[in-house]
C-alpha cells in the first residue's frame, strides 16, 4: 500500500467533517473528493490550501484520492 501512514478519520463521521493524517507537505500535489460514481464532489484542494481537514458536501460514501509524488493514495470516507 502506498502511504500506509496516511489516515482518514473518523469513519463513520458524525458531522460530515473528515481529518487526514500522516500526510507530508512536500510530498502532497492535491486533494480530490469523489462519490462511488466517480463525479467529483469537491474542487481540487491544493496542497499550499489543504489543512488537513475536509467536510463531505452531504451523507454518503465517498473517495478521497490525494495526489503525492509517488503516486495517489486512496482513502474510502463516510458520513
Amino acid at each position: 500500500t502506498l502511504h500506509p501512514e496516511i489516515s482518514a478519520y473518523p469513519v463513520p463521521s458524525a458531522d460530515g467533517h473528515i481529518t487526514i493524517s500522516g500526510w507530508q507537505r512536500n510530498d502532497l500535489m492535491d486533494v480530490r473528493v469523489y462519490d462511488l460514481q466517480g463525479k467529483e464532489v469537491m474542487n481540487e484542494i491544493s496542497a499550499e490550501q489543504f489543512s488537513g481537514t475536509i467536510d463531505l458536501p452531504k451523507r454518503g460514501v465517498y473517495l478521497l484520492v490525494m495526489d503525492t509524488k509517488e503516486g495517489k493514495v486512496v482513502r474510502r470516507v463516510m458520513w
